[in-house]
């Protein structure tokens, strides 16, 4: 069956995902170092991929920013970064409230829960 513009291209594999993560880490620092990104990233690997389809891009985009580390950089760094490592704006209280939120999350999921107390003798 063909594929037509109305129907939804199948979601990106998290191996897919990971191969082009790993393959622009490479290719950018500025991933690398896991640096807080300027709102006009998601342009400027466009522009500098034009191989790489839209959503593959935000895919990218999206593992980046919820990444620990991305969120500890967010707390520690005061600006935002371009693909050349470039600090192009401030990060605002708004965006490192956010971090906090997000990295709070992150250690209460990966926190391990206590295990159930069997106290009926046998």
């Amino acid at each position: 069956m063909s594929e037509t513009p109305d129907q939804p291209k199948p979601a990106l594999s998290r191996a897919e995902v990971m191969k082009i993560t790993d393959s622009l880490k490479e290719k950018y620092p500025v991933l690398k170092k896991g640096k807080p990104l300027c709102y006009e990233i998601k342009e400027e690997i466009q522009a500098d991929n034009p191989d790489l389809t839209r959503e593959e891009i935000i895919a990218v985009i999206k593992r980046h920013v919820k990444s620990p580390k991305y969120l500890r950089k967010m707390l520690s760094k005061t600006h935002r970064y371009n693909l050349k490592d470039e600090a192009v704006s401030e990060i605002s209280e708004v965006d490192k409230a956010y971090a906090v939120f997000k990295n709070k999350n992150l250690m209460l999921r990966n926190t391990p829960r206590p295990q159930a107390v069997d106290t009926q003798e046998k």
